[in-house]
Parts: C-alpha cells; structure tokens; sequence
C-alpha cells in the first residue's frame, strides 16, 4: 500500500506492542530523529504473543522445581528457524542492544534437531522420526520402510507423472493442490501435519498460492513438482546478500558481516534465546531511540480522520499525523467506523490452546529431539493436539553461539575460516546454570473453527498429556507433573482461499479512505507468520515514510 513520506517534526501513533509494534518503532525512531513516536498497548506488557513467563505458584508447589530455567514458561513463540533475511536482522539488533551473548544455536547434528510424525491411528500409535542431515543409517531404513515412507515413495513417483489440468491455481485450498499433485495420502498423512506446525490450520482451510507459493509456481514452470526441483538443482545458487538486508545496513549500519552469518547459520537451523524470547522484545523496549514513548495498559478504543490529522482515542485524545496498526485486523475493525471496518472484520484467525508441562525429573521420556507433529489422518478429534515441543531437549543440546567476543570471520573486516568458528562452539560442553533435574514439554492444541467444541478443563487436559506421556513418550503411568494452559485467541492469521483478495481490497480501502495517513502491520498484513517476517515489514514500512 502507498504510505506517505512523514513531514518534518510529524506525530506518530503505533497501536500495539508486539514484535511488529516495537521494530517498526525502533526502525523509525533511529531513521527518523525529529519524528515523535507514540505506541500504545492494551497490556501491561509488552511483546504481544511473545511471552516468555515464570511458572505459577501451582507449579512450583507441585513440582517443589526452584531454579530459573525449569520455571521459564514460553506461552507463544520461541525459536526462530531457518536462515531468512528477518533472522540476520534479528541476530543483528541482538548486537546493538548488547544481548548477542543470549543467542543459542541448535546444531544440524544436535539431538535437539531430530524431529517426529505420530503414526498409528487417533489413540495410542507411535512416533517415528524424520530423516534429517546427519541421521543414521537406521533412522532412514526405518522411515522409508514404514507405512509412511511408502506412501511417500508412492507419492513421489506418481508426481512424476503429473499433468496439469487446467484448474485455476489462485484460490486453491493446499489439501485440493496435494491431493492432485501427490495423492490424498501424501497431504493427509505427511504435510498436513507441517501446517498445523507452521499455521495451526488444517490444510483443507488453507490457500497454496498463500502458503506454499512456490509449488505453484513449480506446477506453473513443470507440471509436476518434483521434475521441477530437478530442474532447479541446474540454477546458480544465488550468492550476496537479500535485497531487504542490504537496506537495512545501507541505513543502520553493521558490525557483522552478515554475508558471512548466513553461512553460519545454515549449521544451526534452530535459534533460541537463553532466558526466553521476550529478551528481543524487552530488548527493544529498553534500547528504544529517545523519541519513542510506551504507553502499556492504555487500550485504543478508535480511531477516526478529522480536519487532515488522525484521532486515537485511548485513556484520551490525541492527535498524530500518522497511525501504524500492528494488532489483528478484527480488532481494528471494531476502532474504525467507515467501510473499512466491515473489510477488516471478515479476517479469520486460529485459535490455539498452548499447555506448558514440568516434570521434576529427568529423563522422564524415552525420545529426544524437538518435538513431534500430528498430521490430519492421525488427529484426535476430541484431544485436536497438533504436536508437543521438546523444550528441555531444545535447552540442553543448544550452544552458546557468541560467548565474548564475536568470532573473526564474521565481524565486518573479519578473516578466517567458518567452519573452524563452528567447531570450536559446539566442541564445548553445554555448561547450563542450574543442576536440578526436570523435562519441559509444550502441547500445541488447534481449536476448530467451526462446530461444537469444549476447551478442556484442567483436570481434561491433565489426563490428555498423561495419556500422551504414556503412549507416545514411553513415560511410567505414575509421574508426577504439574501443567498451565491458556487459551490464545485469534492468534495466527488463517490464510484462506479469499485472504489474497481480502486483503487487497482492505488495502486498497484503507489508502483510499485514510489517503496514506493509516497504515497496516502486524501477523495479519506480514510476509508471514514468522517473527522474523513481521520485522522485514516493518523495516519496509519504516524505510517507506522516511
């Protein structure tokens, strides 16, 4: 959408204080020195979704656990993964706010990167782990001759011969594009449980051209998917840096050559913070450029255009020259009261009830790894848990990657050789701070977005991760564990086969009405659902009004 360049000395509201909220701020609170910056947050803290907590009081009865580590809950998102242009700027800004020594890597050949599908029907089955780099002979012979290799191999050589049929593409759901490309197995049993991981949506509600754009166009460039990515093994692997991370050192400067970081990286897939991922957003908080004010418990209630300046009403009225939205777009549409409003209330969104499990003691399963996902075929309907994250393992085979001084090869004028930085982190021990013995896990369960469904009680949900620990994780039936659970609302934007469409016409109207004086953010207007896609846009956004 056109944004207008902000005259001189002009006011600025931004609405929420999540990820998006506070880069956005950050980014144009150091572009722009003379602009006054005003964020307003509906709760006392900051970080939206990212939530990074300490255990209940409960839980600690329960458990009689003490040190820091076992009781730092992560209610939303904790890892950022894959080597993208948001992450390098994300590994960046750690550096400038001096928390680069909080950044930890999951190697390629770490425990921590083993990753599991559930196998063998709604109740009871199995897990079976994935191939990844690294893996043993064993872990291949056992995957490709199972049940679910064969599907794929099936799925694989029937896509070989795939010709297209002439559908339209645009609108198609990710269940309808599998199913034609690969068969009706291959999604139900396989993919579908890598959406529920990524969008905690079931691929029946999803539209490809949203989610999994370049499949279409491997369908538009080869007919068949595979034969396409033969093709492609022939191209120039592109080489520098991204477009988007060379605006951001063109205008923030750097101390790390993050051509060189991206090398790197690809050796530790998986990053976390060490005390939890609110580090970023309470980073950024604390290392906000003078001219950005925080206003946390101060709901917006509207928002309306008046006379050329936009009106926020909140505790009172203010007037800005410029609105940044970064919060979901049913919520803005409660703040407008034009067309928009009804444009912004047809955004659907998953909801996603997130159940964070201590256990005082060791060891306490019988598989290591990340986690494990539950694809559609093997979804109990009653339980609907999309998979459990490992997160102790996560913990406990991580590195610290930049203790001291940054490694030479990746400062600016650096020299020497990467790999030799990569051997010397993950030879060291992983020496963590605490000595107490405990496993954390987290349940990720999708609510259903239609139909009657009864969030679980306590006591329901207690017996739902009792009879997981026991079935798939190999745990004695009487372990002792104490659980929390909440309930994210509307937290993940559902990328629909109308969300395209719907969300150019509510651009389309915003910049109409609003003449370039409103802006959109947030999960709902990314190039992704990613942390480190919500900090591209908002760096794009920043560098437009500057």
């Amino acid at each position: 959408m056109s944004v207008s360049k902000l005259v001189q000395n002009a006011k600025v509201s931004v609405i929420g204080a999540g990820i998006s909220g506070l880069s956005f701020s950050y980014f144009l609170g150091k572009l722009r020195p003379d602009v006054k910056i005003t964020i307003f947050e509906k709760q006392t803290r900051v970080g939206g979704y990212i939530n990074t907590a300490q255990a209940n009081e409960e839980t600690i009865k329960r458990t009689k656990l003490k040190s820091g580590r076992a009781l730092k809950m992560e209610k939303g998102p904790r890892t950022l993964r894959g080597v993208s242009p948001g992450t390098l700027i994300i590994v960046d800004l750690l550096e400038k706010m001096g928390l680069l020594n909080e950044l930890r890597g999951v190697h390629v050949h770490s425990e921590a990167n083993k990753k599991y599908l559930k196998i063998g029907g709604h109740n009871g089955g199995e897990l079976l782990e994935v191939p990844g780099p690294g893996c043993s002979i064993s872990t291949m012979t056992s995957f490709f001759t199972s049940p679910l290799g064969r599907i794929l191999i099936f799925s694989i050589l029937r896509n070989l011969a795939f010709k297209p049929d002439g559908k339209q593409l645009d609108k198609m759901s990710v269940e309808e594009f599998l199913d034609r490309q690969f068969g009706k197995e291959f999604s139900s049993n396989i993919l579908s449980a890598l959406m529920y991981g990524i969008y905690a949506a079931d691929v029946s509600d999803l539209n490809v051209s949203c989610v999994l754009p370049a499949l279409v166009n491997m369908e538009k460039e080869s007919g068949s998917v595979i034969k396409s990515m033969f093709k492609r093994l022939k191209y120039p692997k592109k080489t520098g840096i991204d477009h988007d991370v060379k605006e951001y050192i063109d205008n923030f400067g750097t101390k790390l050559n993050l051509e060189k970081m991206a090398a790197f990286l690809k050796k530790f897939p998986m990053l976390a913070l060490t005390n939890g991922l609110s580090v970023l957003t309470d980073g950024l908080k604390d290392n906000m450029p003078p001219n950005v004010e925080i206003i946390t418990g101060s709901g917006v209630q509207r928002i309306k255009e008046q006379d050329g300046k936009m009106i926020v009403v909140a505790d009172k009225e203010y007037q800005f020259d410029h609105v940044r939205s970064t919060i979901d777009a049913t919520s803005l549409g409660q703040m407008v009261e034009d067309k928009s409003s009804a444009l912004l209330n047809q955004f659907q969104y998953t909801s996603v009830i997130v159940t964070n499990v201590l256990i005082p003691q060791a060891e306490a399963k019988n598989v290591k790894g990340f986690g494990f996902l539950v694809p559609k075929a093997q979804l109990n309907p009653q339980t609907r848990v999309m998979g459990v994250i490992f997160d102790s393992d996560v913990e406990e085979h991580s590195s610290p990657l930049f203790q001291g001084s940054i490694p030479r090869p990746l400062q600016v004028e650096g020299d020497g050789n990467i790999q030799e930085a990569i051997n010397a982190i993950v030879s060291k021990p992983n020496i963590l701070p605490e000595n107490e013995k405990f496993t954390k896990l987290t349940f990720m369960s999708n609510i259903p977005r239609s139909g009657t469904y009864v969030v679980p009680s306590p006591a329901h949900m207690h017996a739902i991760v009792r009879s997981t620990l026991e079935d798939l994780l190999g745990s004695p039936s009487n372990l002792e564990f104490a659980i929390e659970s909440g309930n994210l609302e509307s937290s993940i934007p559902l990328y629909d086969r109308h969300y395209p469409e719907r969300r150019e016409l509510t651009l389309q109207n915003i910049e109409k009405t609003y003449k370039g004086k409103l802006s959109l953010g947030g999960w709902s207007f990314a190039q992704g659902v990613g942390v480190p896609d919500n900090v591209v846009t908002s760096l794009k956004a920043a560098l437009s009004m500057f």
